[in-house]
């Protein structure tokens, strides 16, 4: 765990396990990292979600809403909410006014979190369009070998993608690990 946090810290880029699936990240805020990227996994315009290790932090850099207080208690766990965006570049949205956050519920992860000092990006660690890895076996080799560093965990918790809801909106526009139902439930309450 402390490998990853000083090479994210220090500017790098690293594999790491969540709950759900492998992800691939850096600071948010590191311009050059975040292209890096992009350019590993041959992704074109599509915005990249983040990774926060507290539910508290998120109100810093997302815009909330009632839509979140109806679904804040699912986190941390394995979805991802849409929300406006305040300081997350442009680089990492792709221009988009919003972006996907993730509390992912997997403590060594949350605990690397809180001792780096900002978000960080959360992709799948894939090539664009691969199937998104739940256990270190599936991870190309490509993405391994263009990384700084490689936290192997074994398997996810989940093993599957997190669901991804739109809290602007208020819909489920990715299924996941939580079902569509249980979340559309507590929306509409």
């Amino acid at each position: 765990m402390q490998k990853f946090i000083d090479v994210v810290s220090g500017g790098g880029i690293a594999v790491y396990p969540t709950d759900t699936v492998y992800g691939i990240g850096c600071t948010v805020f590191n311009e050059k990292a975040v292209r890096r990227i992009f350019e590993i996994k041959g992704r074109t315009r599509k915005p990249l979600s983040i990774a926060l290790g507290d539910v508290k932090n998120i109100e810093r850099y997302v815009h909330t809403n009632e839509n979140f207080k109806k679904v804040k208690k699912l986190l941390p766990g394995p979805v991802t909410f849409i929300m406006k965006k305040k300081d997350i570049p442009d680089f990492v949205t792709c221009g988009l006014d919003t972006v996907a956050v993730r509390v992912p519920d997997f403590k060594p992860l949350l605990r690397a979190l809180s001792k780096i000092s900002q978000p960080i990006i959360t992709t799948s660690a894939n090539i664009s369009g691969n199937p998104a890895p739940t256990c270190a076996e599936e991870i190309d080799e490509r993405i391994l070998k263009s990384v700084d560093y490689f936290w192997n965990c074994g398997s996810t918790k989940y093993r599957n993608v997190s669901t991804i809801v739109d809290l602007i909106n208020g819909k489920v526009i990715r299924d996941g690990a939580i079902k569509r139902e249980i979340i559309e439930e507590m929306l509409s309450c």
